[in-house]
Parts: structure tokens; sequence; C-alpha cells
């Protein structure tokens, strides 16, 4: 049985529509991942975290309840050939008025020990923990793009 994960307070919802979760001056907005066939036990996911505070910060971490874990990954290229492997802690670095953006083929969180496969439409909850702020809750569209 598929649930939409939904936040509850009335100021996450209001967040929501916008497309983002935001803490102490970091915002995370446009966060998406494709749908999975069923089978698939993973998924990237993509967000662009912002940091509209005049402090630094940098990425500590994510979860999910629909992930055994989330790591953060970084895709390259080599003479046409892809790979895939952990994201050094430099692209990690949020800089005051700074940003991360994830995107294909580049930096991500890969979503790992997916519960069920996601399906169009589904909204996903991720809490995304940052250095020096509270845990911003974002909600990541699953959308074909």
């Amino acid at each position: 049985m598929r649930t939409r994960r939904r936040i509850g307070s009335v100021a996450c919802v209001a967040l929501l529509v916008a497309g983002c979760g935001a803490s102490g001056g970091v915002v995370v907005v446009d966060a998406w991942t494709r749908p999975t066939p069923p089978g698939v036990d993973s998924a990237a996911f993509y967000v662009t975290i912002e940091n509209r505070g005049a402090a630094p910060s940098r990425y500590l971490g994510a979860t999910s309840p629909v992930c055994a874990v989330v790591v953060p990954h970084l895709s390259t290229f080599d003479d046409d050939v892809a790979s895939m492997g952990d994201a050094p802690s430099a692209v990690l670095e949020l800089a005051a008025g700074g940003r991360i953006e994830m995107e294909p083929n580049g930096l991500h969180l890969m979503c790992l020990g997916l519960t069920a496969p996601l399906a169009e439409g589904d909204e996903i909850a991720v809490d995304v923990e940052l250095d020096g702020a509270d845990p911003v809750v974002a909600t990541v569209i699953v959308e074909q793009r």
C-alpha cells in the first residue's frame, strides 16, 4: 500500500506549497526524484540547498523514512565511462549566500534500501542536517523529468 508522506505543521505546509523547507536561513528547493521500477531498491534525490544566512554551513547528512540510508554521491565521467561514489566533503560546503545544486549526472543524494517503488506523484519526506542550523524538512516530489 502506498502512502503519501506529508509534513503536519501549518508552517511546513506553507513551505511545501512553495516547494521548499527552511531552517536558519538555509532552504531546500526544487527537491525531486524519478519514479522507480519494481524491484529497484535505490533512487537518486536531487535537491538544491541554499544558504540565505550570513554564516557558512555544510551538509552533515540526511534521513528519510523510505530509505535505509541516504548518502551524498557524485557521478563522474572519464572517457564516456560513468562512475559513482561518495561525494568529497569539499562539494558539501555551503558558504554564506552559497548553494549546493544536486542534479542528474552529478552530485545527488542516494537513497539506498528503498522500502517500496516510487511512483509519479509520490511525496517523500527528507530531513537534511546542516552544520549550525536546525534540520531542514524537505519534500522530494516523484516526477519524470
